[in-house]
C-alpha cells in the first residue's frame, strides 16, 4: 500500500480513527523528523488496521477532532496504529486547506477549527539561497547549487541531514495571517478587487524565499506546482549564467549535456560568450528545465512510490495483541549496543573479558579535576574543586543515556579514524567529514581502536561537559539545545595541555557564544559540528588565526534564531523558539548572577544547580526557576487567569527576554508580586546591580502600567543589555589573541 493510495482512501473517507484512539500529539520537531525518513525513502513502520463497518466504533476523520457521522453504515478502514505518522503526511502531501471549497471566511472558520491545532500549518521543502551571503543553509538536498540532481547523494543521505530542509507557517482561526502569501486565508483576500491574484502570489513567495510547497505536490493544482519549481530552477540557472560568464571551461563543462550542436566549442573568450549570451542563456534554460522536472518527480514520487507495510485484520479481539506483540516482541539493538559488543571480542584467547560499559562507568562515575584556566573568571570564593560528571545527568543507573551515546559514537569515530590533531592535509583540505559520524562508519570500527580511543573521549566529553556547565551556565546535558557543540570542545579537550590552557578556555568558550547567538546551529548541525572541530581545534593550537570572527558579527541578528523584532515579538504569527529561550538563560546564569533576594548574598552559581548533588559532593543543590520577571499576574486584565495568559503566545510577556532564573525560594516570595513593588524592597544599590547581572532595564523605567507597548519598551531595554553584554564579553574573550 503507498501514500497516494492511503490518502485517496482518507479523501474518501473511506479511512477514518476508531474513537478510542488518542488525539494527534505530534510536535513539529516529530513531523519534521517523519518527513524527512519518508523523503529519503527509510522505512518508519507498519500500521496496524481494521476492517470493518462505520456502525462498529464511534469514529473521527484524520486530523479532525468532531466524530465522524455516516447513516449508511459503510464499509471503512479504521487505523489501529500509525496514526500520528500518517496523519502527518496526508496533511503535509495534500493541500487539506484548500479554500476552494468554502463560500465564505466564517464557513471556514468553523472547518478549520474542528482540526487539531498541531497540524494548522502549511510544510515547504526550503532551498539554499545562493544570493546571498548565509551561514544558515539547509543542505542542498536536490543540488540546487549546480542544477544537477544527484541520485547517488541522495542515497547516502540520511534523516538528520536534511532535518533543516523543512519548514512550516502555522495559522489558525483567530491568528488567520491574511496578509501572508502561503495562508489560506490570503486566498479569500486576494479575491478582493485590485488585488493581487492567489496564484501570483504564491508563486513569488516561494521563489524568494526559495520554498517548495509540499502540499501541492498530489498535482491537484499542476498549474502552480511545475512553473513554480520552474521558476526556482531559471532564477538559479539566470544566477549561474550572470556568475560565470568569464568562466568558458566552466560554461563548456556545465552545461556539456544540453550542447549537442557543440555551439560552445567556438566560444573562447568573454566576449565571444557575451555576444552569444542568448544561446547560453537557452542552454541553461533547458538545465534549469531538466533538473525542475526531476525535482517535481522526485517529490511527487514520495507519495506514489513509498510503501507502507500494512498488517490487516478483521477481527478486533486480535488487533490490539498483533500491535502489542509487534511492539513489545523484539527490541532493536542500538548502534552503542553493537559497539560495546564488538569491543567485548577477543583479540587473544588468553585474554581477560573486556567490557566496554564497565570502563565508561568507571570514567564517568570518578570526578573530574578541575582545570585553573577553567576557572579563572570565577571568584576565588566560589572556586569549585572537583566535577563529578553523573550529576550532569548524562546517565541512567550509570548507564548512558541516548544522548550522551551519540556523543560518545561520534566522538569516537572521529578520534579512531584520523590522527589527534591531524585534521587537514596538506592542501589544507579536511581530513574528517561527516560520514565519519555515520553508522556504517561507527560500526566498521575495530575492537582494537574502540579500546584504545574509549577512555580519552570520555574523558574529553566529560572536560565538555564541566566547561559548559561553570563558564556557559547549562545546567543539564538535556539543558543545551545544539548538543552537537558539544563535539568541537571534547575533541579540543581530550588533549591533558590544552584541558590546561587559559587561552584555550577563552577561545572555546568565545566559539561557543558566538555559534550559539549567530544562529550557526540552526540548520546543517552535523556539518557545521564537523568542520567546526577542525576549526576550533587548529584555532586553539594557533594553526589559524580567528575564523569565527563573523559569526561575533551576526550575534542576535538571526531572524531564525533570535534578532529584535522576533524576541521583541514583533513579526506576526513567529515566536522565539526553545534555543533562544535557552541560551538567554544560559548566558545570564554564565555571569553568576546575583539572586533576587533581599536578606542573603546568595550567587547563582551553575555548577551548584546540576544534578542532584553539587559538584563538591555536599548535598546543597540550588533549585532554580525559570521566572518571568515581570509576573504574568500583573498583566492579566479582570476576569483573566495568569494560565490564559501564557497561552498567549503573542503577548510580550512571554518572551525569552521576560524570563531569568532565580532561585526557588526568591520566586516564591514574589510570586506574582508586581516587579514595581518587589525589586526597591531590595533597596536601591542592591536592586539595581541585580538587574545589571540579570541584563534587565533599570528599575526606574518599571511601573504598574499594564499597557502592551510598555511590555515591549520593556523588552526592547533587555534586548539592548543583552546585545551589548554578549558582545562585550565576545571581545574581551578574544583581546590581544590571535
Amino acid at each position: 500500500m503507498n501514500l497516494s493510495d492511503i490518502f485517496e482512501d482518507a479523501d474518501k473517507k473511506n479511512l477514518v480513527l476508531p474513537e478510542f484512539q488518542r488525539e494527534f500529539k505530534w510536535s513539529v520537531d516529530k513531523q519534521a523528523n517523519l518527513l524527512a525518513s519518508v523523503s529519503l525513502a527509510f522505512p518508519v513502520g507498519s500500521i496496524l488496521v481494521l476492517k470493518g463497518k462505520t456502525s462498529d466504533y464511534a469514529y473521527r476523520h484524520l486530523g479532525i477532532v468532531d466524530q465522524g457521522i455516516d447513516k449508511e453504515n459503510s464499509s471503512c478502514t479504521f487505523l489501529l496504529a500509525g496514526q500520528q505518522r500518517l496523519t502527518t503526511l496526508y496533511f503535509t502531501f495534500t493541500d487539506q486547506f484548500d479554500r476552494s471549497g468554502f463560500t465564505s471566511v466564517e464557513e471556514f472558520d468553523e472547518y478549520l477549527s474542528n482540526i487539531y491545532r498541531k497540524l494548522k500549518k502549511r510544510w515547504f521543502l526550503r532551498l539554499p539561497d545562493f544570493s546571498e551571503e548565509a551561514i544558515n543553509m539547509p543542505e542542498d538536498l536536490f543540488g540546487y547549487e549546480d542544477l544537477e540532481l544527484d541520485e547517488e547523494r541522495l542515497n547516502n543521505l540520511e534523516p538528520d541531514d536534511i532535518f533543516g530542509c523543512f519548514q512550516s507557517f502555522s495559522f489558525n482561526e483567530n491568528n488567520k495571517q491574511v496578509t501572508s502569501w502561503w495562508s489560506p486565508y490570503f486566498q479569500f483576500r486576494s479575491k478582493e478587487p485590485d488585488a493581487t491574484p492567489y496564484a501570483t502570489a504564491f508563486r513569488r513567495g516561494c521563489v524568494s524565499n526559495k520554498l517548495i510547497p509540499l502540499f501541492y505536490s498530489d498535482n491537484k493544482r499542476p498549474g502552480l506546482w511545475r512553473p513554480l519549481i520552474q521558476a526556482l530552477a531559471h532564477e538559479r540557472a539566470h544566477q549561474l549564467l550572470e556568475a560565470n560568464l568569464s568562466d568558458i571551461a566552466g560554461i563548456r563543462f556545465a552545461l556539456r549535456d544540453y550542447d549537442d550542436d557543440e555551439r560552445l566549442n567556438s566560444i573562447s573568450s568573454v566576449e565571444d560568450a557575451e555576444e552569444n549570451y542568448q544561446i547560453i542563456l537557452e542552454m541553461w534554460r533547458n538545465k534549469a528545465n531538466v533538473w525542475a522536472e526531476s525535482v517535481s518527480t522526485y517529490i511527487k514520487d514520495i507519495a506514489s512510490k513509498y510503501e507502507v507495510t500494512a498488517i490487516e485484520t478483521t477481527d478486533v479481539t486480535r488487533a490490539i495483541p498483533i500491535f502489542k506483540h509487534l511492539n513489545e516482541g523484539g527490541i532493536r539493538l542500538s548502534d552503542y549496543d553493537l559497539l560495546v559488543a564488538r569491543a567485548a571480542k577477543k583479540i587473544d584467547a588468553s585474554e581477560d573479558n573486556y567490557s566496554l560499559g564497565n570502563k565508561i562507568k568507571e570514567v564517568i562515575g570518578s570526578s573530574i579535576s578541575l582545570s585553573q584556566a577553567l576557572l579563572r573568571h570565577v571568584p576565588e570564593s566560589s572556586k569549585p574543586q572537583l566535577f563529578w560528571p553523573l550529576n550532569f545527568e548524562i546517565a541512567d543507573d550509570s548507564i548512558p543515556n541516548s544522548a550522551f551515546q551519540s556523543l560518545i559514537l561520534s566522538t569516537l569515530s572521529l578520534r579512531s579514524y584520523v590522527k589527534y590533531g591531524g585534521l587537514v592535509d596538506d592542501n589544507n583540505e579536511f581530513n574528517i567529514n561527516v560520514g565519519l559520524t555515520k553508522s556504517k562508519k561507527i560500526l566498521s570500527l575495530k575492537t582494537e581502536s574502540i579500546r584504545d580511543n574509549i577512555e580519552s573521549v570520555v574523558k574529553g566529553l566529560c572536560r565538555s561537559f564541566a566547561f559548559i556547565n561553570i563558564r556557559c551556565g547549562v545546567r543539564s546535558l538535556s539543558d543545551i539545545h545544539y548538543r552537537l557543540m558539544i563535539i568541537p570542545i571534547a575533541y579540543v579537550f581530550i588533549d591533558d595541555m590544552l584541558w590546561e590552557d587559559p587561552t584555550v578556555h577563552d577561545k572555546i568558550e568565545y566559539w561557543y557564544w558566538a555559534s550559539l547567538f549567530s544562529g550557526n546551529y540552526i540548520f546543517n548541525q552535523n556539518k557545521k559540528s564537523i568542520d567546526d572541530v577542525v576549526n576550533l581545534y587548529r584555532w586553539c593550537v594557533k594553526d589559524i588565526t580567528n575564523p569565527f570572527k563573523y559569526r561575533h558579527d551576526k550575534v542576535l541578528k538571526d531572524e531564525h534564531f533570535g534578532d529584535r523584532d522576533l524576541l521583541t515579538l514583533n513579526r506576526t504569527g513567529e515566536w522565539p523558539g526553545k534555543a533562544v529561550h535557552a541560551a538567554i538563560l544560559q548566558y545570564t546564569l554564565s555571569t553568576l548572577p546575583r539572586d533576587f533576594l533581599f536578606d542573603a548574598n546568595v550567587r547563582l552559581l551553575p555548577w551548584k544547580i546540576a544534578g542532584t548533588d553539587s559538584f563538591d559532593g555536599n548535598r546543597d543543590r540550588l533549585e532554580v526557576h525559570d521566572h518571568h520577571v515581570f509576573p504574568l499576574g500583573q498583566a492579566a486584565s479582570v476576569g483573566q487567569s495568569s494560565s490564559e495568559l501564557r497561552a498567549d503566545k503573542s503577548h510580550p510577556l512571554n518572551s525569552p527576554l521576560n524570563r531569568t532564573l532565580i532561585s526557588a525560594k526568591a520566586n516564591g516570595r514574589i510570586s506574582s508580586l508586581p516587579t514595581e513593588k518587589y525589586l526597591p524592597k531590595l533597596g536601591d544599590g542592591l536592586a539595581e546591580a541585580i538587574v545589571d547581572w540579570h541584563f534587565l532595564p533599570s528599575i526606574r523605567q518599571y511601573s504598574g502600567s499594564k499597557e502592551i507597548d510598555f511590555y515591549k519598551s520593556l523588552l526592547d531595554g533587555r534586548f539592548d543589555k543583552l546585545n551589548v553584554g554578549i558582545r562585550k564579553e565576545l571581545a574581551n574573550l578574544v583581546e590581544g589573541l590571535d
